[in-house]
């Protein structure tokens, strides 16, 4: 399944040095960046939903930290909540 995933980065830094802004692979896909009146990068991209590209892509949004957030869709960022949590769990 194929889910289109919105997301608003606060740090220009942290995105030019994370695989969003230079996809190596066809995941994602189609990606769209823009910049809001208040500097934040708006980055948008279609994501496939199977195990081994969504950790891919946890992974990548975790490199992030409080410097991004899911716009859209709200159940992807419940899952990816969800993914934090266990991650926290395990290294505890």
């Amino acid at each position: 399944m194929e889910i289109r995933l919105v997301l608003k980065i606060k740090s220009y830094q942290k995105y030019n040095s994370s695989p969003l802004s230079a996809p190596l692979s066809s995941n994602p896909r189609d990606p769209f960046v823009t910049i809001n009146s208040r500097g934040e990068i708006i980055w948008a991209g279609t994501v496939l939903e199977n195990a081994i590209d969504l950790s891919k892509i946890y992974e990548w949004l975790c490199f992030f930290g409080s410097d991004m957030e899911i716009v859209y869709p709200e159940t992807f960022k419940k899952k990816f909540q969800e993914y934090c949590l266990q991650k926290i769990r395990n290294i505890c």
